[in-house]
C-alpha cells in the first residue's frame, strides 16, 4: 500500500502503515475468488509473442478519483511500447485494520471502487485484501494474485506477472526507516514482480532511489512512467470539497458521486483531514 495510491498526506500515513507492514496478519485467511472477467491475454501482437503482465494497485481509494483509473491507462500504454501485454488491472482496497483516523469502512470503499471501474475494460476490483481479519502487506497481495493466475501452468505456457502498480510517493516512503520491511521492498523490485512508478512533475525519482543501499541496488528494476497530463486530483481533497458542500464532478465518476451522496459519506469535519 502507498500514500499516493491512497492520495493521504505521507507524514499522516507513515506511523500506522509502517506497523502494518512490519507485522502483517498472522490470523486465518479468508477467502475471496479473484475476478478474472475482464483478463484478455492477446498472446501474439504483430507476429511477436509478449510478457503477459498484470497491474495491481493497492490503496485506500477514499474514494476512487479518476487519477486512479488514469494510471492505468498510462502504465499500459508505457509497457505495451516496451512489448508486454497488460491484460487486466486490479484495484486492492486497503484493510479496516490500516489504522488512519479519516478511513472509511472498506464495504463502502469497494462499493466505490466497484462503481468506479464499471467502464473500465481492464479495472477489476479485487476485494480480498479488505476482507482479511488483520492487515495484509503489499507483497502477499501481489503473491496471492500471482498464485491465483499461475496456479497449474506448464512450463512451456507463459506465466502472467504480477506488477505493483504506484506512484512517487510510495518509492519516497520506502527510505524512511521501519516503513517497509526490506525484505518486501526486495520482493516487490524482483524480476518475479516488479514496480510501475507513475511520477508527477515534481518527483525526483533517480533521488529517492539513491535515499538507501537497498533502493539503490534494486531501483534498476523499476519502470519508471510520467504521467503526460499531470493534475493535483487527490482522494483527501476530494473529500473535503464533499465536506464543504462543494461539487465534485469531474474528479470521480458520476456514480461514485451519487453513491457517496446516497451514504452520506465524508460529511464530518474529520473526514476532510
Amino acid at each position: 500500500m502507498g500514500p499516493w495510491i491512497a492520495c493521504g498526506t505521507v507524514a499522516t500515513l507513515c506511523a500506522a502503515w509502517g506497523d502494518a507492514q512490519a507485522s502483517g496478519a498472522t490470523e486465518a485467511e479468508v477467502s475471496h475468488e479473484l475476478p478474472i472477467d475482464k483478463l484478455r491475454w492477446k498472446r501474439k501482437i504483430d507476429g511477436a509473442t509478449r510478457q503477459p503482465v498484470v497491474l495491481v494497485a493497492c490503496g485506500s481509494f477514499n474514494p476512487p478519483t479518476l487519477m486512479h483509473l488514469r494510471m492505468f491507462e498510462v502504465a499500459r500504454d508505457a509497457l505495451a511500447k516496451r512489448g508486454w501485454d497488460v491484460v487486466g488491472g486490479y484495484v486492492s482496497p486497503v484493510n479496516d485494520s490500516y489504522e488512519k483516523k479519516t478511513l472509511i469502512p472498506s464495504k463502502y470503499r469497494i462499493e466505490m471502487c466497484k462503481l468506479a471501474a464499471e467502464t473500465s475494460d481492464m479495472i477489476m476490483v479485487d476485494e480480498w485484501e479488505a476482507k482479511q481479519p488483520a492487515y495484509v502487506t503489499t507483497i502477499r497481495v501481489l503473491r496471492r494474485v500471482d498464485e491465483a493466475l499461475n496456479r497449474g501452468k506448464g512450463e512451456r505456457e507463459p506465466k502472467t506477472r504480477v506488477l505493483f502498480l504506484c506512484g512517487a510517493d510510495v518509492i519516497d516512503t520506502m527510505a524512511i526507516p521501519g516503513v517497509w520491511a526490506d525484505q518486501d521492498i526486495a520482493k516487490i523490485f524482483s524480476k518475479e514482480h516488479g514496480l510501475v512508478c507513475i511520477t508527477r512533475e515534481e518527483a525526483d525519482i533517480p533521488k529517492m532511489l539513491e535515499a538507501t543501499p537497498l533502493l539503490k541496488r534494486v531501483g534498476k528494476n523499476i519502470i519508471v512512467v510520467d504521467e503526460p497530463v499531470p493534475n493535483q486530483v487527490s482522494s483527501s481533497r476530494l473529500r473535503g470539497e464533499v465536506a464543504q458542500g462543494h461539487s465534485v464532478k469531474y474528479l470521480t465518476p458520476d456514480s461514485v458521486i451519487q453513491y457517496i451522496g446516497r451514504q452520506g459519506l465524508y460529511q464530518r469535519d474529520v473526514d476532510r483531514a
